[in-house]
C-alpha cells in the first residue's frame, strides 16, 4: 500500500474511534444519568465544548491535508477556549 493510501486508511480508522468512542461515552453518561446531560447553563457548556472540538478537529485536519499552518489557528482557539471554559466557569459555579 503507498503512503499516503496507508496514511488515509490510519487517518479514517482513528476518526472512526473517536466518533464511536464519543457516542460510547454520552450513552454511559445519559444511562447514568437517568436522562439527557444537556440543561440549563451546563447544557450550553457542553455545546460550546462540542463547538470548540468541532472546529479544532476540522483545523487539524486542515493542516494535514494542505500542509498550511494557517489551517491550526482553528485548533489552537479551540484548545485555548476548552481549557480556559471549564465546566465550572460556564455552568456559573
Amino acid at each position: 500500500m503507498a503512503p499516503a493510501a496507508r496514511a488515509a486508511t490510519v487517518l479514517h480508522a482513528v476518526l472512526l474511534a473517536g466518533l464511536a468512542a464519543i457516542g460510547g461515552a454520552f450513552i454511559l453518561v445519559m444511562q447514568q444519568q437517568g436522562g439527557p446531560l444537556v440543561s440549563g447553563a451546563r447544557g450550553a457548556a457542553v455545546l460550546v465544548w462540542l463547538l470548540c472540538e468541532g472546529a479544532g478537529s476540522i483545523g487539524w485536519v486542515g493542516y494535514l491535508i494542505t500542509g498550511m499552518v494557517v489551517a491550526t489557528v482553528p485548533a489552537v482557539l479551540g484548545l485555548v477556549a476548552l481549557l480556559a471554559y471549564g465546566p465550572s466557569r460556564l455552568a456559573g459555579e
